[in-house]
């Protein structure tokens, strides 16, 4: 059978970067969705 579109190129992975740890990950994810979610949690004024 014959493939209409070819295979992709063979990429390298990404770098990992160091400098982001899980850790670090988690804290930044939970600041992030207490901002959103949770404004009363930070001291933040309600949205109307």
């Amino acid at each position: 059978m014959f493939k209409i579109t070819p295979n992709p190129p063979a990429t390298d992975p990404i770098p990992h970067d160091p400098a982001l740890s899980p850790q670090k990950i988690k804290e930044a994810t939970d600041r992030a969705l207490d901002y959103y979610l949770r404004p009363e949690a930070l001291g933040a004024p309600p949205s109307s």
